[in-house]
């Protein structure tokens, strides 16, 4: 992203994320048992807590971000930024997030600074 940026290209960030890892384990061994791919226990854990680690720097890096929950049949937008502006907010997914920040790790205790819409 950094690269991209310093060519002078607008980025959009799209991070689509599940409340634990231990989810997204059940559904990649829900997609083997239907035929798709495995993926070792190490690797996940490793690509989860490293997704999470750089969410902040790519709210810095990208022009657009949307943050996109996945945990439940319905995939949610949790939060979408434009310009270092709030543009979206889902206020009920974000009330329960705030409640169970300690249980959802993916969700930042601190939120990056944005500007009023």
């Amino acid at each position: 992203m950094k690269r991209a940026v310093g060519c002078g290209y607008k980025v959009n960030f799209i991070f689509v994320c599940v409340e634990s890892l231990a989810l997204c384990q059940v559904r990649i061994l829900e997609r083997v048992d239907s035929g798709g791919h495995a993926v070792p226990a190490e690797d996940v854990s490793r690509r989860y807590s490293r997704s999470l680690r750089n969410l902040a720097s790519a709210f810095d890096l990208a022009e657009r971000v949307f943050i996109l929950d996945n945990t439940e049949e319905k995939r949610r937008l949790l939060l979408s930024v434009e310009h270092g502006r709030e543009r979206e907010t889902s206020p009920s997914a974000l009330r329960k997030s705030r409640r169970a920040q300690k249980k959802i790790p993916y969700l930042p205790h601190k939120r990056p600074n944005l500007q009023n819409k």
